[in-house]
């Protein structure tokens, strides 16, 4: 379902996840975003770029 709902953005999205919640990313990943960097307080983000 997240993914169905980030296809239809066209801007640019972004997600914080915690680490260690496995499901959170594999959602991130499968709606197409990327793993940009993990901050000091172990929270994983993702992006993606805008599309046409």
């Amino acid at each position: 379902m997240v993914s169905l709902l980030a296809n239809r953005i066209k801007e640019p999205i972004r997600a914080e996840v915690k680490k260690g919640n496995e499901a959170s990313s594999k959602i991130a990943e499968f709606s197409e975003m990327k793993f940009v960097k993990e901050d000091s307080n172990a929270i994983l983000h993702y992006q993606r770029n805008g599309i046409e």
